[in-house]
C-alpha cells in the first residue's frame, strides 16, 4: 500500500498549475500539522553523540549494557526503537497521498471516493456478520491473531471494523441526501435511495453486531449527525421530527452508556490496567519520549510480575498515553494543536458548512474520540480514512469547480 500510495503522490503532485498550488495553500494548517509530525518522527532517529543521548531518560540502563559488553555505544538516537520509528514515518505516506488526492479532486471525485468508503465498509459488515454465524472457525478470519468469534470484517480488531462502520454512516447520509437532491426524479433515482438507505442499515447493524461497547456508545452521536443532515434541506416539520428522534436517540445513548459497563463483561485486554500501566512509563520518559513504536520495548517492564497475562500487549490502548509515551511532550502539543483544527472545523461546518465537510467532521470525532480507548490510527486503512476525512472536512467548497479549472 505504501509503494501504491508513492505513486499516487507522484501523480497528484506532478507538474502542478495554480489551481493546485492554491489547493495546497488553502489546506496549509493541517499540511503544516502533518510535516511537523514528520519532523518529529524524523528527529527520533538522528544520531546524537553518547555525551547527549545518555542524559535522557532511562537511558542509563542502555549506557551501561554496553559498558558490560565492553563496546563503545558511539552515536545512537533518541529512540530506543529506531527501526520501528522509521517505519511509523514511512507509515505516514498512505495518508499523505490521500489527503493530496482528496484536496485536488472535484466533487465528483470526491463523492465516488465516499461510494467506494461506504461499498468497502459494507463488505466488511458481511463477512463480519458472516464471522459471527460460522463462529471461531470461520475461514474468513484473514489474520492468525485475531477476535475470533466476533465481527472484525477485514480487520483483525472489532474495534477497528466498528469505527470504520461508524465512519462511513455520516457519509451514507451525504451521498442519501445527494441521490435524493442532485438526480433527476424517476425509477433509476429511487432505486439509488433504496439502495443507499440498505446500504445505511448493514452498516447500523455491523456497529451492533461488533461487540464494541465504545463504538455502542459512540452510535448515538453519529446517529444523530446523520440524522441532521439527511434533515437539512427538509420542511420546518420534518425537521422538528428528525430533531425529535435526534433527541431520542441520544437518550437512548445516555442511558446505554450508564448500563452497558455493568452488564457486559470487561475487556479481555483489560484496558483498565494498561492504560495507567503505559501512563506511568510515558511520565518517566518526558520530555522527549521513547521513540516511535517503542511501546512493545517499552511497557514490558512496568508490567506487575503478579498480575501478568499470557496475552501480549501490542498496544497502549489510548493512543493518546500512547502517543505521549513515544513523542514526549513535543507529540502532546501535536495532538492539542490537532484537536483544537478538528474542532475548529466542527464548528465551522456545522454552522455555515456543507453536508460533506459536517460529515468528514463527525467521521473525524468518531476516530479522534475512540483514540482514548483503542489505536485506530495506528491501522492504515483508518489512517486513510481519517485523511479523507481531515481533507474533507477543511475544504472551502463543494463546487464541482473547487480547486481545478474545467478540462478543455
Amino acid at each position: 500500500m505504501q509503494i501504491a500510495a508513492i505513486a499516487l503522490l507522484v501523480a497528484v503532485l506532478w507538474a502542478p498549475d495554480a489551481a493546485a498550488r492554491q489547493a495546497v495553500a488553502d489546506h496549509r494548517w493541517p499540511l503544516i500539522l502533518f510535516a511537523l509530525t514528520a519532523a518529529l518522527i524524523a528527529l527520533q532517529i538522528v544520531p546524537l553523540p553518547a555525551s547527549l543521548w545518555q542524559t535522557l531518560p532511562h537511558r542509563s540502563a542502555v549506557a551501561q549494557g554496553f559498558a558490560l559488553a565492553r563496546v563503545d555505544p558511539g552515536w545512537l538516537p533518541l529512540s530506543l526503537t529506531p527501526a520501528a520509528t522509521a517505519a511509523a514515518l514511512i507509515a505516514l505516506i498512505a495518508p499523505l497521498a490521500m489527503y493530496f488526492a482528496v484536496i485536488g479532486a472535484i466533487r465528483a471525485e470526491r463523492m465516488l471516493l465516499l461510494r467506494a468508503l461506504v461499498a468497502m465498509a459494507v463488505l466488511s459488515a458481511i463477512v463480519g456478520a458472516l464471522q459471527r454465524v460460522q463462529g471461531p472457525d470461520s475461514p474468513l478470519y484473514f489474520y492468525a491473531i485475531t477476535n475470533r468469534g466476533s465481527a472484525v470484517g477485514l480487520f483483525a480488531n472489532r474495534n477497528h471494523l466498528g469505527t470504520l462502520l461508524l465512519c462511513a454512516v455520516p457519509f451514507c447520509a451525504v451521498l442519501i441526501r445527494s441521490a435524493r437532491t442532485e438526480r433527476a426524479r424517476g425509477r433509476a433515482a429511487t432505486l439509488h435511495v433504496v439502495a443507499l438507505a440498505a446500504a445505511m442499515l448493514v452498516l447500523l447493524a455491523g456497529v451492533a453486531i461488533t461487540g464494541s461497547i465504545a463504538v455502542a456508545l459512540m452510535a448515538g452521536p453519529v446517529v444523530v449527525a446523520a440524522i441532521l443532515i439527511l434533515a437539512a434541506d427538509q420542511a420546518k416539520h420534518v425537521k422538528r421530527v428528525a430533531l425529535m428522534g435526534a433527541v431520542g436517540v441520544l437518550a437512548v445513548t445516555a442511558v446505554s452508556a450508564s448500563v452497558m459497563p455493568r452488564q457486559l463483561p470487561a475487556s479481555d485486554q483489560h484496558r483498565d490496567s494498561i492504560i495507567p500501566t503505559a501512563a506511568r512509563a510515558a511520565v518517566d520518559y518526558l520530555p522527549l519520549g521513547a521513540g516511535g513504536g517503542s511501546f512493545t520495548a517499552v511497557y514490558p517492564g512496568y508490567e506487575d510480575a503478579a498480575t501478568v497475562t499470557p496475552e501480549y500487549v501490542n498496544h497502549a490502548h489510548s493512543d493518546y498515553v500512547e502517543w505521549l509515551l513515544e513523542y514526549g511532550a513535543p507529540g502532546m502539543a501535536l495532538t492539542a494543536a490537532a484537536l483544537a483544527l478538528w474542532a475548529r472545523a466542527t464548528w465551522v461546518a456545522w454552522r455555515s458548512g456543507g453536508d460533506v465537510a459536517r460529515a468528514a467532521t463527525t467521521a473525524l470525532g468518531v476516530i479522534l474520540v475512540h483514540s482514548a480507548v483503542d489505536y485506530p490510527l495506528r491501522t492504515a486503512a483508518i489512517a486513510v480514512v481519517a485523511a479523507l476525512a481531515t481533507a474533507l472536512a477543511t475544504t472551502a467548497t463543494d463546487d464541482d469547480t473547487a480547486h481545478r479549472p474545467p478540462k478543455a
